[in-house]
Order: structure tokens, then C-alpha cells, then sequence
């Protein structure tokens, strides 16, 4: 027996509600900074009320700190050793190796722009 999925329509759903902030956020502050991106300005990224973000974030410093921790989170290194073999000073030369590729990367760069700005 299928069943027949439907996408639901309207509103995002609550718990997907606080991600797209999230997201709306992040790309804000990278383009704007902090002080040029306002809590109306994500809502309107966003596609939804002002409210809606104050009933997920205190405010437009708690969404700051909440951006900035999903972007670290998306662009650190998980595994710094993984696939290393050999002495420790390989394994240390692959994780600097590999930090240092990270750091370079552009999406890393655009969190370097968010905190700067």
C-alpha cells in the first residue's frame, strides 16, 4: 500500500522555522555585518514576521551567536586525523595540512567577513 506524501504548504513548520532564520541570518551578516543587518531585514530574508524571530531568539545578539555556531559547526574540520598513518609529526603535518585548507576556503573566509564587519 503507498501512500501519497504531500508537501505541506503555507508557513514552515515550527521546528524548521528556527533553521531558516538561522539561515536567513547568516547570509545577512556575511553580506551586511552586524550592525547593517537588521532583525528586519532577516525577516524579510526570511519571509516571515519580526515576531517570529523574537519567539525563537531573544534578540538580534542571540541570533548573532546562534549564525556564527551553525556556520563554525558547518565549516570545521570533523576528522583532522582521519586516514593518517605514521609518526606523530605526520599526522600533526595532515592536521595543519588540513586546518589550513579549511581557513583558506571561500565559505570560511565569509564567516572571517561576518565577525569583522
Amino acid at each position: 500500500m503507498s501512500e501519497n506524501i504531500q508537501s505541506r504548504r503555507g508557513r514552515p513548520a515550527n521546528e524548521a522555522l528556527g533553521q531558516t532564520i538561522v539561515d536567513a541570518a547568516c547570509e545577512l551578516f556575511e553580506e551586511l555585518g552586524f550592525h547593517a543587518a537588521t532583525l528586519d531585514k532577516v525577516a524579510q530574508r526570511a519571509k516571515i514576521s519580526k515576531l517570529s524571530i523574537y519567539k525563537h531568539f531573544e534578540n538580534k545578539e542571540a541570533l548573532f551567536g546562534a549564525a556564527f555556531a551553525a556556520r563554525c559547526q558547518q565549516l570545521m574540520p570533523q576528522k583532522l586525523f582521519e586516514g593518517v598513518d605514521g609518526s606523530a609529526e605526520d599526522q600533526l603535518m595532515a592536521a595543519g595540512s588540513s586546518l589550513l585548507r579549511s581557513l583558506l576556503r571561500p565559505d570560511v573566509r565569509n564567516v572571517e567577513a561576518m565577525v569583522m564587519a
